[in-house]
């Protein structure tokens, strides 16, 4: 268990005997992403449905942040996951994280770009934990895609 994987070690302890008895990531569905880079090099998401998370998620032509809905996320240290057994499999790319409050709401948010070291697909990921009334809310995706 480490506290960067934006679970609570109780929830960890659930998906390790989940994985035990067989359990495996699936698709959850199809999102078309289109990725825009603007004249000053700011790059951009936007997701077909614009009810997803990503949607316009953006990061600066500098690489230091991240716009996100729930804030500014800045440059952390990069995702280096190297256990090849993992439920993502092994991948690494930058990170950028934040935590903060929006009016009376607490949140926490990581967003990460990489690669998989085994398939060499492209990955994108996106963790929140945000405070709606007495119960945290968790938005996680792990979206991969193929590289040309």
């Amino acid at each position: 268990y480490h506290k960067n994987f934006g679970i609570s070690e109780e929830e960890y302890k659930r998906m390790l005997t989940l994985l035990k008895s067989g359990t495996t990531l699936q698709p959850g569905a199809s999102v078309e992403i289109a990725v825009r880079r603007s004249a000053e090099g700011e790059i951009s998401l936007m997701t077909t449905a614009g009810d997803i998370p990503l949607n316009m998620v953006s990061v600066s032509a500098n690489g230091k942040t991240a716009e996100t809905s729930y804030g500014t996320l800045m440059r952390g240290p990069d995702i280096n996951q190297q256990n090849a057994s993992s439920p993502t499999g092994r991948w690494s790319g930058p990170r950028w994280e934040n935590e903060g409050t929006s009016g009376s709401k607490a949140w926490k948010a990581q967003f990460a770009l990489g690669r998989r070291d085994d398939f060499g697909d492209g990955v994108i990921y996106y963790n929140v934990t945000h405070q709606r009334g007495a119960v945290p809310e968790r938005i996680q995706l792990f979206i991969v895609f193929p590289l040309q």
